[in-house]
């Protein structure tokens, strides 16, 4: 079984076109004649357990079989894209012209770029599995444990436990938002703090008490602020890209942000956790 991500596959359905349950413009003869170069049958049986069309048959191929295969795999139809795309823009120069047609070519040329790094990032991983992976990582002597919020956590498990954490980190920042909604009825930070985070109008209902301008509490509220404006725009910037990979390290920095500023206007559901702030 390959280390595909739920990211890595919801990439290549996009980029294969694999809704229509085609493979980019494959017939059944040149899609068996090029599988057929990495000496596979993919009309055998085997790849045919959840459907015989092209889509399913090359989905069953990457749940089956190992790194090192999906990969060359995956690198060739990356190459072949990039064939075809020339070939594309060769041909229709007049559209290639106006902004449509360059803005179409610009998104095929991202989407080959992501399936060829998919493909190598298989190949490198070709000799090192998962349970390696923690084992190395664990002798870092900077790495800290933070515990997320089961709010945030329970709803995120299924992307984190998939490793796609693009999905995972877009996911907590809308519970973030769910919940800045539940205590002010707006979910947009800029509407709540404003976009300078000088709004005081809701901090009764964020922080239980209003705060004076140029005291502590106040920096420390309107720094609250800036927070939950973070993952406003943070999140903007996600809900308009493609899903893609993202390392490891830096997603565990964007999701300890969603759970700090879940955290901090959660405060009065538990008094007792309630942070000081003279």
């Amino acid at each position: 079984m390959s280390d595909l991500s739920y990211s890595d596959k919801t990439i290549l359905e996009n980029a294969f076109n694999m809704h229509t349950g085609y493979v980019l413009n494959f017939s059944d003869n040149t899609f068996s004649d090029f599988f057929a170069t990495f000496g596979i049958n993919i009309n055998d049986k085997k790849y045919c357990e959840e459907g015989t069309s092209k889509a399913n048959r090359l989905r069953t191929f990457w749940n089956i079989e190992d790194n090192t295969t999906v990969g060359k795999v995956l690198v060739e139809l990356a190459n072949k894209m990039m064939a075809d795309n020339l070939s594309q823009s060769s041909g229709v120069k007049a559209v290639w012209m106006t902004t449509a047609g360059k803005n179409f070519f610009d998104q095929q040329r991202i989407l080959i770029q992501q399936v060829e790094k998919i493909g190598s990032k298989l190949l490198d991983n070709k000799n090192t599995s998962k349970a390696e992976y923690k084992i190395q990582t664990s002798t870092y002597c900077n790495e800290l444990k933070i515990k997320i919020r089961d709010e945030i956590y329970t709803h995120i498990k299924r992307y984190l436990d998939n490793e796609d954490y693009f999905h995972a980190i877009e996911e907590a920042y809308k519970i973030v938002r769910c919940k800045l909604k539940e205590i002010t009825t707006k979910e947009r930070a800029s509407e709540v703090f404003n976009l300078n985070a000088e709004n005081r109008k809701y901090y009764q209902k964020l922080f239980g008490e209003d705060a004076s301008i140029d005291s502590p509490k106040y920096d420390f509220f309107r720094g609250v602020g800036y927070l939950h404006l973070a993952v406003q725009f943070l999140r903007n910037e996600k809900a308009h890209m493609l899903a893609h990979d993202l390392d490891k390290n830096l997603a565990l920095h964007y999701l300890s942000l969603a759970s700090l500023s879940y955290d901090l206007i959660s405060q009065n559901d538990n008094p007792e956790q309630k942070i000081p702030v003279s």
